[in-house]
């Protein structure tokens, strides 16, 4: 649905060809979806029991099941 509506917005810019505009648009949506996957799922990063992660309301101790890892 969002290419769609790159697509429309691509349609009405004067500036460029149509397929320049229309890249452009899907190229920079594509750019800030990987910035915020790698934010959200870089290897390189610590998890932290009481923080949020993504779209949850809940600290990850509370929907993560650590019962396999009691003393």
């Amino acid at each position: 649905m969002e290419l769609v509506v790159h697509c429309e917005e691509a349609e009405i810019l004067p500036e460029g060809t149509f397929l320049e505009r229309a890249c452009k648009k899907i190229d920079a949506e594509l750019r800030e979806t990987m910035r915020k996957v790698y934010k959200l799922y870089s290897p390189y990063r610590n998890l932290y029991l009481d923080k949020c992660y993504g779209e949850s309301k809940r600290p990850l101790w509370e929907w993560m099941n650590f019962s396999k890892y009691k003393e």
